[in-house]
C-alpha cells in the first residue's frame, strides 16, 4: 500500500510539472543528468573490517528555482550482480536541496543536503549483511560549464555520502558526469 500511494504521488507530481502551461513557463530552468560511479561499504574495524567497493550509473534530474539553488531527484545503483567475486549490488534514491557558488568563471562548487533511501546487501567472510535505511544524505561537488563546446551542458564529479546513521556501515559514491540545462 505505502509504495502504490508513493507510485502514485509521483505520477501525480509529473503530471503538474509537465502539463503544457506548467512546462512552458518553467522550461529553462529544468536539468537531468547521467554518469559513472564508484560506489564502497565499510564496515567493522581491525581484523573484522570489511570494505567493499563496485561501480554503478548515477541518474539525476533538478529543478533550478533561484541562480544558486536547486531541488535535485537523483538515483545511483551498482551494476555488479551480488556474488562473492566482485562487488554487491546497491540502490540509492534521494531527494535533496543543492546550493552552489560560483568559483571561478564556468566552475561552480555546490552542495548536497537531504533525504535518501539506500538498500544493499553486502558483507564479508560469507556473512551478508542488508542495509534498507532511509535518514539524512549530504555531498559535495563541482561542475564545469561546457556550453560552448555542447549546449547548454557542464561536466560534474562528486562525493556523496549515502546515509548519515551511527547503526549503519559507511556507504560513499564518486561520480563523475554530464548534466543537460533545457
Amino acid at each position: 500500500m505505502k509504495k502504490l500511494s508513493r507510485k502514485v504521488l509521483f505520477i501525480g507530481f509529473l503530471m503538474v510539472m509537465f502539463s503544457s502551461e506548467t512546462f512552458a513557463q518553467f522550461n529553462d530552468k529544468f536539468y537531468v543528468g547521467g554518469g559513472g560511479i564508484w560506489g564502497r561499504y565499510a564496515n567493522g574495524s581491525g581484523a573484522t573490517k570489511y570494505v567493499d567497493a563496485t561501480y554503478g550509473l548515477l541518474l539525476k534530474a533538478g529543478y533550478k528555482w533561484h541562480k544558486n539553488v536547486a531541488l535535485e531527484g537523483r538515483m545511483l545503483g551498482t551494476l555488479f550482480a551480488e556474488d562473492p567475486l566482485g562487488g554487491q549490488t546497491f540502490r540509492h534514491f534521494g531527494l535533496f536541496a543543492k546550493p552552489s557558488m560560483p568559483l571561478y568563471h564556468a566552475i561552480n562548487m555546490y552542495a548536497l543536503m537531504g533525504l535518501a533511501i539506500t538498500k544493499t546487501v553486502t558483507g564479508g567472510n560469507h556473512s551478508l549483511e542488508k542495509v534498507n535505511k532511509s535518514g539524512f544524505s549530504f555531498g559535495i561537488g563541482m561542475k564545469y560549464d561546457i556550453s560552448k563546446y555542447l549546449h547548454n551542458s557542464s561536466l560534474f564529479m562528486e562525493y556523496q555520502r549515502l546515509l548519515i546513521a551511527s547503526d549503519i556501515p559507511n556507504m560513499d559514491s564518486v561520480g563523475v558526469g554530464v548534466d543537460f540545462h533545457f
